[in-house]
């Protein structure tokens, strides 16, 4: 499944993470998909991506969700954020 990360960016990023969090549940692969955004906040991805690594684990992240059209700005947030959960 595709989830187009464009269309959450306007809305509390619980509810992209409910979307994501749901999907694992049921087994689901995702690829979430950040075409069109060049820039956003490291609290917004620590709300999504980073409570699910919380939650789960890593593998959860490695094993279930892959990543497309990140810009290198957000991927480098994405990496520093997966290696600061991954320790805790």
């Amino acid at each position: 499944m595709v989830i187009v990360v464009k269309n959450f960016m306007d809305q509390d990023a619980e509810v992209l993470y409910l979307n994501i969090i749901n999907n694992l549940k049921r087994d689901v692969k995702i690829t979430l998909d950040f075409k069109g955004i060049e820039k956003t906040t490291y609290d917004f991805l620590e709300k999504t991506v980073g409570k699910i690594v919380d939650q789960k684990g890593f593998e959860s992240i490695q094993n279930n969700i892959r990543f497309r059209n990140v810009d290198t700005g957000i991927k480098e947030m994405l990496s520093k954020l997966i290696k600061d959960m991954n320790k805790k």
